[in-house]
This record gives C-alpha cells, structure tokens and sequence, in this order.
C-alpha cells in the first residue's frame, strides 16, 4: 500500500476513484439546449400521432361476428354460439372489423370471398338479443338497397348493438332463388341431435318448415338429413331459453307451437326400457331436458397438483355441473387422474393461490359451494388436489396434536405436530409420543455406536503407520551412525519393508 493512499485516504486528501460517486460535467450551449427539447417533444409526438388516430378511429368500425352451420355443428350449448357465457369461453367464430360506412352488399360479398362461397349462394340473418337471455336470427338483410350500410343494419335491425352478429345461411337450390317477400308462412328453424349414448349435443343445420304443417311431419326429414332408418322413432323438444326446455307434441302444427324463425328444436332418438336403465346406472342424462340442466350450471373448473414433487403433478380441466357433490366431483377427477377418489384431498383457492382444505365430512354442499369468491366477485374456479396413500376418511378422523419435546437432548421449543385418532384419550397420546421416543433414542444411540466404532478403527490405522514411521526413522539412524552409505540404506529397507519403501 502507498503512502498517498494511507495518508490521503485517511484523513481527508484528495481522492479519485471511477465509480458512482464520480463526476461528470458537460458544457452546453443555449442552442444545443432548445434543439435537445424539440427533438424529445417531436419524438412525443410522433409516438402519440398513433394512439390517437387509433382513438379517433375506435368509433368508426365495429366487431361483426358471423355464425355458419360449421360453427353451429361444433357448438355444444344454449342458442347457436356462445358469447357472454362467464363459466365458458366464447365460441370461435369468423369475426371481422367492420367500417361503418361500408355498405352491406360489398361487406356481403367480401364475406363470400373470404369464406369460398358465391355472393349469391348465401344471405345473412341478424341476430337478436331477447329479453328471455336468448339470441336468435329473426331478420333477413334486405339486399334491395345498394345504400344500406352496416352501421344502418346494426342500428336498425340489431337494436344498436355494439356489435353486429350475423348467421351466414347457405341456400339450397329449393331456395336460391327464393325472396324473402315470398316466403309467406314459411320459417327457417335450427335443429340441434342429443346423442343419449355420447352425451352430446350437436347442431344438425337449419330447416325450412310451413307454419301449418304437424310437428311430427319433421321427423321424416331429420332422419333423411342424419342417414337414420325411415322409421326411427325420434323425440322432439323446443329450446326456450335456459331453465325452460318443452317436449313438443307430433300432431299439433307449428303454428300451435309458436314456432318463428330463428327458433331450435333438439331430437333425440327414443331408446328401450333397457337401454335406458343401463344408462342411468352409469348416471348418464337420459334426455335433453337433463342435460339442458347441465348447460345452465355448467362451470369449467382447473385443478393443480398442490405440491410440485407428487407422484403425477398434472394439470387440467374439467367440465363440471355446479349441482355435484363432493364424492362426484372426486369420481370424476379421479377417473381423469386414475386414481381412487376415496384417496383425494381438494383445497380451494384465492386470486390462484391454495388456501383451505375442502372437508369431505363437512362438505355437504354442491361444487357451487365448494367455490369461494374472490374480491372482485368473481369465482375461483380453481382446485388444488392431493394424492394420498390413505383413505380421505381415515385422514379426516384423526385430529392434529401439537406435542413439546424437552427432553435431554432436545432443544427448547422443539414442536412436532401428530395426527392422532379423535378417539384417542390424553394417556394413549403420552404412552404413544413416549414409545416413539424411546425407539427414537435406540435409534441414536445405534448411530453414534457405529460412528465411534469407525473412529477408533481409524484411530488404530493411524497409531499403527506412525509407530512403523518412527521404527523406520530409529534403524535408519543407527546405519547412518554405522557409516552405511545412502545407497546401502535404500538397499535394506527395501528388503525389509517392500519396493514402496525408501
């Protein structure tokens, strides 16, 4: 160390070091100041330029939607899509960015571009919002006013919806060519197929029917369209709205049922005493009115490994009905998880995050219960489950026992925590903890024997090659006081102890 740096350092002489406390001054002109503004409020400007035509712009074109029979075959739900389900993701559909002025016959036939079809070959519905929390096509687009634009058909035929929803009707040739003056009493309905079997319900496609025809004069040409024998046997519902789903009688006519367009009509086909029995002992909904019901309390539930090191930490979904108890909800993850439902364990959670142990003893609710709420009031469909090598009833009977250990050896405030039988009483507990502590001292005891029998085993090893050293040293003390030469020396230690020897 120099003498600057203890002399300086120390007491107050001058230091410099290149670090944070370093200082660096620059020289400005006023110019140089005024250019540096205007370059950083150009910078600003060209950055906000942006933002704000995108906010000028916001109100000039809207979301346009549109329904086709390909979406309405994998739709599975209330109406035709979905799209302000809170307990469903929206459906996929074909959406578009609208401008307001565009007019319809040219956003039409972009439409048909897009989706490979000619302009003339389709005509659109739009869709409206009911006071039944249903949303149906009620209207046909006019397409004899070249001047009509989207923001006119969205104001006046979607109840100036933000959005405009559309369903994209392919026409047949029976009705290409057909006007929508001239189609009098007719109504273009859309039937949905509840496969008992499969537990699923589809979209089929829309058909045309005439206001006086019977009901049961539709089932002919459902089994046509679903390749069915000519004679199945089907039964008919009409979907309402949420909570109402009607049978529908054959004989009486459409108009009798109050049927328009837009409206749905689910089938299914009518099984045997037998088949049904074996059905609901696999607690299947045998009709549509049931699995309807599911619809309404339907809610997509995440479960998590709640411990990251467990045997199969997988993480998935699964569509559950709010009206589940406890011992469904664990027959169905444990199935998904092939594992014992009786050796699960379930915690709730908060913003993601697990927080307590959903008691199957005290769960005598619905998984509507089982989900807590979170600030924002919105549920946290999220489940953490464990896998466990026990009964959850053998778990849930037992009772955690804080037990202080202050033994000999063991340090003050040492806690250990035990599950016990509830039915275990204070002395069964001690004479329990008392045993345990006792194999438990064995057990030390048997260690530290072992590690005292290594160290005198070393310790022996270690006497020993000190003892041949010294022995070594004494011989080869006497020789050289003999007057033997290094040489010789080498030579008879060799001979005595081995070639490793010098």
């Amino acid at each position: 160390m120099a003498d600057c740096e203890v002399l300086e350092d120390n007491f107050g002489g001058e230091r410099s070091t290149a670090g944070a406390d370093s200082e660096f001054v620059r020289e400005f002109k006023t110019f140089d100041l005024v250019k540096i503004q205007e370059s950083r409020m150009g910078r600003e400007q060209q950055e906000h330029i942006p933002k704000k035509r995108k906010t000028e712009e916001m109100h000039l074109d809207f979301t346009t939607k549109i329904i086709t029979d390909e979406t309405f075959r994998a739709h599975q739900g209330f109406d035709l899509a979905l799209f302000d389900d809170k307990t469903m993701p929206p459906s996929d559909l074909p959406t578009f960015k609208v401008d307001q002025q565009q007019t319809f016959l040219d956003f039409k036939s972009k439409l048909a571009q897009d989706l490979s079809y000619q302009p003339n070959q389709i005509r659109l519905w739009v869709l409206v919002n009911h006071p039944n929390r249903t949303v149906r096509p009620e209207t046909v687009v006019p397409e004899d006013d070249p001047a009509l634009t989207m923001e006119g058909v969205r104001d006046k035929m979607a109840s100036k919806a933000q959005d405009l929803k559309l369903y994209l009707e392919v026409l047949d040739p029976e009705h290409k060519a057909e006007s929508v003056e001239s189609k009098g009493k007719r109504h273009m309905i859309f039937v949905k197929y509840f496969n008992v079997s499969d537990q699923k319900l589809a979209g089929v496609g829309h058909f045309y029917v005439h206001e006086n025809q019977r009901v049961g004069e539709l089932i002919p040409l459902i089994n046509a369209r679903m390749d069915f024998p000519e004679n199945t046997p089907l039964k008919l519902y009409e979907e309402l709205h949420p909570g109402k789903i009607n049978p529908m009688k054959p004989k009486a006519t459409f108009l009798e049922s109050e049927i328009l367009d837009g409206d749905i009509i689910c089938f299914q086909v009518e099984l045997s005493h037998q088949k049904l029995a074996d059905l609901e002992k696999q607690q299947f909904y045998l009709d549509p009115v049931a699995f309807y019901d599911f619809f309404t309390n339907r809610v997509l539930v995440q479960f998590k490994p709640r411990y990251d090191d467990m045997a199969k930490p997988v993480q998935f979904d699964l569509l559950l009905s709010k009206k589940l108890t406890y011992d469904q909800m664990a027959s169905r993850v444990g199935q998904r998880l092939q594992h014992d439902p009786m050796k699960l364990r379930f915690t709730n959670s908060h913003q993601g995050n697990p927080m307590s142990v959903i008691r199957r003893v005290a769960a005598r609710g619905t998984v509507a219960d089982m989900i807590r709420p979170s600030d924002d009031n919105a549920p946290s469909n999220v489940f953490f489950y464990e896998l466990l090598d026990v009964s959850i009833e053998e778990v849930e009977t037992k009772r955690n026992v804080q037990v202080t250990c202050a033994g000999a050896h063991n340090r003050e405030g040492e806690y250990r925590g035990e599950k016990e039988e509830n039915s275990q009483t204070p002395k069964d507990s001690l004479d329990w903890e008392k045993q345990k502590y006792q194999d438990q001292r064995k057990e030390v005891t048997h260690r530290l024997q072992l590690e005292r029998d290594q160290f005198n085993f070393e310790k022996d090893k270690f006497e020993k090659a000190h003892k041949e050293k010294e022995d070594r040293m004494s011989i080869v003390k006497e020789w050289m006081k003999e007057g033997k030469s290094i040489n010789e020396i080498e030579s008879l230690l060799r001979l005595i102890y081995g070639t490793q020897s010098t």
